[in-house]
């Protein structure tokens, strides 16, 4: 039996393996696809993939750029993909220490939600539990094997209350119970709210994996754009036509979404205004060499749009 899978399954699969390229082959490998090294000579390129990328993740962004038939490139430049990853890198950087306020300040808004209600503390969770077990249960098993969170848990198998339970769960399951709570109060603008919290988490979840996300400008969305984030859009001096059109990728939905809620739901303050100097600053180097990309419309307007979002969402109040 095993000699018989040897010679079928595994044969297969030892022909179907990547041989192993060691950089220098790599390099080589990209210049016959028909990428350029105008910006790095072959050996820069070498010495740069040796010592800072692996290559396959600059290689993500490939999938931005046309091809011809035979699969070489039309205009690629190995420096595209650099300036691309360097983008890219500020900018989660950025969005995951966002995402963080932004799920701290959505415990807030929750818990003021709960004390201004006649709700009970246990009673919701319970109800909770009744349409989430597995999921709450598996969010149990993580936080006992959490050294930050098993201290919250109670020695016993009691039911927790909704100020524990909201800290030792992960982002996307407090979504899932903002929103049930929400419901439950029949609050139109938590309603709202949780909705916009959804895309936060599939942008937090996306971030969690670190890879790249504006290699993915080309994903369409399976959702339609939450109609506040629309409206507040429209009064940014942003055309109509890129509104509809860039809110219509999946990531850059993501991505103002988060926009969107951090400026409305997290206070000024010295935190905020850190990151929106962090954040700007990723604008100004996504618009350095915005010009490599006047022959790719597909990244050139997807990164004057989140340029334009950025800027005019957070506005220039501070001296750098």
């Amino acid at each position: 039996m095993r000699n018989a899978f040897l010679n079928g399954p595994m044969r297969m699969y030892e022909r179907m393996k990547t041989p192993k390229l060691p950089v220098d082959m790599q390099v080589k490998r990209l210049k016959a696809r028909g990428v350029k090294f105008a910006f790095m000579s072959e050996r820069e390129t070498v010495h740069y993939l040796e010592t800072n990328h692996n290559i396959f993740k600059l290689q993500e962004f490939e999938r931005l750029f046309p091809q011809r038939a035979d699969g070489t490139f039309v205009d690629l430049d190995f420096g595209y993909l650099r300036d691309l990853y360097n983008i890219d890198m500020r900018l989660r950087n950025v969005l995951l220490i966002m995402c963080m306020e932004v799920e701290h300040h959505a415990k807030l808004l929750l818990m003021k939600a709960f004390s201004l209600s006649l709700e009970d503390g246990y009673a919701v969770i319970t109800d909770f539990e009744a349409e989430n077990g597995a999921r709450v249960g598996a969010a149990y098993q993580a936080a006992q094997k959490d050294a930050a969170r098993s201290p919250l848990l109670s020695g016993d198998s009691g039911l927790l209350p909704i100020w524990t339970f909201i800290e030792i769960i992960d982002f996307a399951l407090f979504v899932r119970f903002f929103c049930f709570f929400a419901r439950r109060l029949l609050d139109r603008e938590l309603i709202d709210e949780s909705y916009r919290l959804m895309s936060v988490a599939e942008l937090r979840g996306s971030l969690s994996q670190n890879r790249p996300l504006l290699s993915r400008l080309s994903n369409k969305t399976q959702y339609r754009p939450n109609y506040t984030v629309l409206r507040a859009l429209g009064n940014l001096p942003l055309s109509k036509s890129a509104r509809k059109h860039k809110m219509r990728c999946d990531t850059l939905r993501q991505i103002v979404t988060l926009l969107y809620v951090y400026a409305s739901v997290v206070p000024v303050s010295d935190t905020r205004t850190d990151l929106e100097i962090a954040l700007r600053s990723v604008s100004l180097r996504a618009g350095r060499h915005l010009h490599f990309y006047e022959r790719t419309p597909k990244i050139h307007t997807s990164l004057s749009f989140l340029c334009g979002c950025i800027d005019n969402m957070f506005p220039k109040r501070y001296t750098y």
